[in-house]
């Protein structure tokens, strides 16, 4: 059954209309990507004047292989290599996370009998020791201690003193190499000499971890309880990878060159510590075309099909990674071709401009990198954007062969970009991000530059200049996004915070024209648009983008003004003079209107949809009722349907939209009450929210019931504070009976207010 499944799966995403296109993005991707590696990877990225990290010799020579000389220093590599050990994950997280939490699990036992036997018997507590535990867990600051000593201590036993199997450390103390690799996830292998390793039979096993624990501030009943807990379930930290170690033997051997035998000495170009004369320059320039016109034609398409599978892998890898976390970009062709032609541009200019000007290798390396970044996670988020600007960064350092140190420069500068650009407010947001950005590539050039380079004479000069260059690279992306921020936008159909800064100031030309045309209106949706901002902020939505929701949601009704109750003078109604079906085309003609209005002003297409959706399909019940009592009186059998006096939607599909609706609908519903008290208001809310929800405007949203409750408490908490009652100060006796209330009535009614 699997496979007429996955057939039938894979035959639906055949004939998505998004697959041929995501197909053709895909290779062209891979095209371009080809192109710039090929031309890029024979290019020489040598500048006069600059300290040389590595030794050059001419490459074009007659060579003899000596197999035997190269068999004996393979085997001499093998045997000198390290062996390979993983860590034992499971049990050692199990083991930590027992230690740090064996305290607070002992804290309410007084005797030794409350212990559970478990704990008991792994542990083999003693009273003294529980009584220590208890001591430990009712003081936070012993607690915190215990803690930091515990993961101390297995931080040491995983990185520096493996616990090892019997066999496997006799077997590396009587041969094997000097030293073993721990491996642990995450972390780069870690060379750990065979002597630091302890043996977990050995008689002074125990004697080891006692000195391990006493070492991370651990003695006395501290210490023996770690003891007794690795005695008595005796496991390795490590385990070894015989796999791994065997591939790591054959890799070091397969990297032992050929012996050769020259008839000719290869004269050296330059050596590592020189400053690169002009001769020398030339020199190389001259030994790198002999080199090349010394190529065959198969090795020549042998580069090209390198390139070609890098591309298409570095294609693969993000294809996949987008299938699985961002599959609406897949959906999309058009987003996913703004994401390609992201990083294709990127890497072809990188590339194009280090080949080209050799001298701006750093900045050519750094800016479009934090371009990428920066683009990304104003575009989407943080998570993709790193992924893309990596991918960039790799691509590029593959493509110019660049060390690591180049990789590391570029993947910083993609990580504060990515982290400083993720939430724009205004323009020194942005300045600053770009500041942070290239003083942080910077700070990682100058580290690598120390560590890789010679330290002779004028090289820390040199560094300076190349961390100048990385640094203004990272702030001169960060400007160019500010630059081209309204484009990004557009592209992207995307609303920042800045931008949605500057809409909510009421200087804006449609708020201005709201408040003059529809002032009710005007004042109305600032009202909403607190009680949406705070209802939002309280169940962590998008506060900033609800609130300028709420500020243009009802521009539509300045059209027609007069025929909305918050607009209407005292005693004048159009609707009076309409009859109910017409009522209901004005009144919801308002939504069509501001869809309109808001496309003429261009508004962000992203605050489109609370305009659209802010009554969502709910019933105008007021003209609804009308028009029934209306064919009652007339006798008519022709009774309006219930979905003739519906809002033509669409129902709110965000959070956002939904608590707009909610808010729209009470702080007017508030506003008509005569005597709004924080307990008619509270059951208004419920109602309201109620309501709603059994209509099924909530379904297409996220929103769920607790979520909803939250909203009702904020927001008819925000309402109490904006209408409440108000004390009558009567100014003459006769105006008090006029009321018909007594003065301790009216006392009783102004407390409760």
């Amino acid at each position: 059954m699997a496979r007429p499944d996955r057939a039938a799966g894979l035959r639906r995403v055949v004939h998505h209309p998004a697959f041929l296109p995501d197909v053709v993005i895909a290779i062209c991707f891979v095209l371009a990507l080809t192109f710039a590696f090929f031309f890029t990877q024979d290019a020489l990225l040598l500048t006069p004047g600059r300290v040389m990290s590595d030794t050059r010799a001419v490459r074009v020579e007659f060579p003899v292989r000596d197999q035997q000389a190269t068999e004996i220093v393979r085997r001499q590599e093998r045997n000198a290599t390290s062996w390979v050990f993983d860590l034992n994950v499971s049990w050692v997280d199990s083991l930590k996370q027992e230690l740090q939490s064996l305290p607070e699990a002992l804290a309410n036992a007084e005797t030794l009998d409350a212990v559970s036997p478990e704990i008991r018997e792994r542990f083999d507590l003693n009273e003294e020791q529980l009584q220590s535990l208890r001591a430990v867990a009712r003081a936070e600051r012993d607690l915190s201690n215990w803690k930091k000593s515990t993961e101390r201590f297995i931080e040491q036993i995983s990185t520096r003193d493996p616990i090892l199997r019997s066999e496997r450390y006799q077997e590396g103390s009587t041969s094997g190499p000097q030293t073993i690799e721990l491996r642990v996830p995450g972390r780069k292998p870690i060379p750990v000499a065979k002597n630091d390793a302890i043996n977990l039979s050995a008689p002074d096993f125990r004697t080891s971890i006692q000195a391990i624990a006493n070492d991370k501030s651990l003695y006395g009943a501290h210490a023996e309880i770690l003891v007794q807990r690795l005695a008595n379930e005796p496991q390795p930290t490590h385990i070894f990878n015989s796999e791994e170690t065997e591939a790591a033997r054959e890799r070091n051997a397969a990297r032992v060159e050929l012996k050769i035998i020259t008839y000719h000495p290869g004269d050296l170009i330059y050596v590592a510590g020189d400053r690169l004369s002009a001769a020398s320059h030339l020199l190389a320039a001259q030994e790198h075309e002999a080199f090349l016109a010394s190529r065959t034609v198969l090795q020549t398409w042998e580069r090209i099909l390198g390139a070609l599978l890098t591309a298409a892998l570095a294609a693969a890898v993000l294809g996949g990674y987008m299938r699985f976390y961002y599959p609406r970009i897949l959906l999309r062709p058009w987003r996913l071709c703004m994401v390609a032609a992201l990083i294709v541009v990127a890497s072809v200019g990188a590339c194009w401009l280090t080949t080209t000007y050799p001298a701006v290798l750093w900045f050519g390396i750094t800016g479009p990198t934090a371009f990428v970044a920066m683009i990304g996670v104003i575009a989407y988020d943080r998570r993709l954007a790193f992924a893309l600007a990596v991918t960039q960064a790799m691509l590029v350092a593959l493509a110019l062969s660049l060390p690591m140190g180049g990789f590391a420069v570029g993947v910083t500068a993609a990580a504060v970009g990515a982290w400083r650009f993720h939430e724009i407010r205004d323009r020194r947001d942005m300045i600053f991000g770009a500041l942070l950005t290239g003083i942080a590539a910077s700070l990682t050039l100058v580290v690598t530059s120390v560590i890789t380079l010679p330290l002779v004479e004028g090289v820390l000069a040199d560094i300076a200049a190349q961390a100048i260059q990385a640094g203004f690279g990272g702030f001169l992306a960060g400007v160019t996004v500010l630059v081209i921020l309204p484009y990004i936008e557009r592209l992207f159909d995307i609303t920042t915070g800045m931008t949605l800064t500057e809409l909510r100031d009421s200087r804006q030309p449609i708020l201005r024209e709201l408040q003059q045309r529809a002032p009710g209106t005007y004042s109305h949706s600032l009202n909403v648009a607190s009680l949406a901002e705070a209802a939002a902020d309280a169940i962590g939505a998008d506060a900033r983008h609800t609130y300028v929701g709420a500020l243009y949601h009802d521009i539509g009704k300045m059209n027609k003004p007069d025929y909305f109750v918050e607009n209407q003078a005292r005693g004048q109604n159009r609707h009076a003079k309409l009859s109910p079906a017409m009522s209901l085309l004005v009144i919801v003609g308002h939504v069509k209107d501001g869809m309109e209005i808001a496309r003429e002003y261009g508004l962000p297409r992203s605050l489109h949809h609370y305009i659209e959706s802010h009554h969502g399909t709910t019933l105008v019940e007021y003209f609804y009722d009308q028009a029934r009592r209306q064919a009652d009186e007339d006798g008519s059998r022709d009774v309006p349907a219930e979905i003739e006096y519906r809002y033509p939607g669409p129902r709110p599909r965000t959070r956002e939209a939904a608590i707009l609706m909610l808010c729209d609908a009470v702080e007017s519903a508030t506003r008509a009450m005569t005597d709004p008290t924080p307990a008619r208001i509270q059951a208004l809310v419920s109602e309201l929210a109620r309501k709603r929800l059994l209509d099924g405007q909530f379904d297409e949203s996220s929103l769920t019931l607790a979520e909803i409750k939250v909203i009702e408490e904020v927001v008819a908490k925000q309402l109490c504070s904006m209408y409440h009652g108000r004390i009558a100060y009567p100014e003459k006796k006769k105006v008090a009976e006029k009321d018909g209330r007594s003065d301790k009535e009216k006392k009783a009614a102004a407390t409760a207010s």
